[in-house]
This record gives C-alpha cells, sequence and structure tokens, in this order.
C-alpha cells in the first residue's frame, strides 16, 4: 500500500509531496500543464528506474537544475515498511535506492512494487508502434507471472528453429 510520495525537479513540478490514507481514493485534478500526469510518471518511474513514454533522463531533470529526486514510502505485507528513493542527475545518471540499499537493477524494484501507468499519449505510442506494445505487455505481465517470461523465451527459440533452418 502506498503511503507516501515525494517529487522534487522533475518535469514541471519544484516540489510535491502526497500522503496516502489506507483505503481512501485519491483524486489529482488541476488546470491543464500543471503536472497531474508528471505525478503518475513519477509513480511509474519510482516502479520501474523509467519513463513509461521511453523520455530520456535528462528531459526529466527540471529545466535549469542538475537533479531530480523521487521517493516513495509504502507498505507490504511481506516486508513492511519500504522506502524507494531515486536521484537523477545530468552528471550521475540514475542511482536508486531500496531502505538505504543501492539497487542496480529496477527489476528488484519491478516486483517488489509492480506500477503501471497508461496514457492517452502512451496509447498513441502503442498504436504505432506494435513491438513497443508488445514489450511492455510481457514485462507487465511477467512482473505477475514470472514463468510468463520463460514461456515467451521458448516459443521464440521454437520459433527460430523450425522457421528458420
Amino acid at each position: 500500500m502506498l503511503k507516501k510520495l515525494w517529487v522534487k525537479q522533475f518535469r514541471n513540478l519544484n516540489e510535491v509531496s502526497i500522503s496516502f490514507e489506507s483505503n481512501k481514493p485519491v483524486f489529482i485534478y488541476g488546470y491543464n500543464n500543471q503536472g497531474k500526469t508528471n505525478i503518475l510518471e513519477s509513480l511509474y518511474y519510482l516502479g520501474n528506474g523509467k519513463s513509461p513514454s521511453g523520455t530520456p533522463l535528462e528531459d526529466l531533470i527540471q529545466f535549469r537544475q542538475d537533479s531530480m529526486y523521487l521517493g516513495l514510502d509504502y507498505h507490504s505485507q511481506e516486508d513492511g515498511n519500504q522506502r524507494i528513493y531515486i536521484k537523477g542527475s545530468h552528471k550521475f545518471g540514475l542511482q536508486m535506492m531500496l531502505n538505504n540499499d543501492v539497487v542496480k537493477q529496477a527489476s528488484k524494484i519491478q516486483k517488489m512494487v509492480p506500477i503501471s501507468y497508461l496514457s492517452s499519449s502512451i496509447s498513441r505510442v502503442y498504436m504505432e508502434v506494435p513491438d513497443a506494445r508488445r514489450r511492455d505487455l510481457d514485462s507487465f505481465l511477467s512482473v505477475y507471472f514470472p514463468e510468463y517470461l520463460y514461456q515467451i523465451k521458448s516459443l521464440a527459440l521454437l520459433y527460430t528453429l523450425c522457421f528458420f533452418e
């Protein structure tokens, strides 16, 4: 369960903190270009270590800033209270931490906090680039069903053996 999100110097967001109350919906509303989508994108970034639209890190850091910071406190039944922290900078790239331990692979966090995001602009990308749609769908399903990725790879190998030998 999400407990608290904080975002600093991410796209057009100077500094935002949102506390989530248990079992209550969160409504994000406002005028256009105020950062509603950027809040959702920051959540996705925290769970996946990348932008849902494939935007490079340099373009996510707020204009005229050196770094951006994202953080998420959450509670899981298996692991209790957890904290994900991301710092992205022009100089050092992306640094991810889970409970003050450096995380080198985003997949570690994906398994603990599977976050997906779909927007109208991403839907357009999916319509125009079927490979992106397939890649993201495979990635999403493999988080929830670890055997799925193995089955996909097995099918690809079988396909290769049957049609290209």
